[in-house]
């Protein structure tokens, strides 16, 4: 199993802004790079992982920068960027990438992602 922790999206980045197409691909560029520098260091502890039936299994715990409901599925969303750059760092497909499960942890300044990959 490997833990990474990305940062938290770019709020530019949630389905539910209404921005230009131009705002919206600087601030996935942004996560890109951002979820690439923070697997980095995993790249070779991700070929020792079999994927399961093709697919890498990911646990997703949010930790939000500020207390307020949030959705799951607009959350994960916000996040491809971060998938993205993350799936590039550790030379996988995203497309192999299979959500486990989901959960909202507690509040942390600034906001962090946690990812479990197995």
């Amino acid at each position: 199993m490997i833990t990474i922790e990305l940062p938290w999206y770019s709020k530019n980045m949630s389905p539910n802004i209404k921005k230009h197409w131009a705002v919206k691909a600087k601030a996935k560029g942004v996560d890109t790079n951002a979820g690439y520098y923070a697997a980095f260091s995993h790249r070779k502890a991700v070929d020792a992982l079999k994927p399961k039936n093709g697919k890498y299994l990911l646990d997703i715990i949010f930790h939000p920068p500020v207390k307020r409901k949030r959705d799951a599925d607009n959350a994960i969303s916000a996040c491809k960027g971060l998938f993205d750059g993350m799936a590039q760092a550790l030379g996988v497909d995203d497309s192999l990438f299979k959500i486990n499960s989901v959960d909202f942890g507690e509040v942390v300044k600034g906001g962090k992602i946690v990812i479990k990959i197995y």
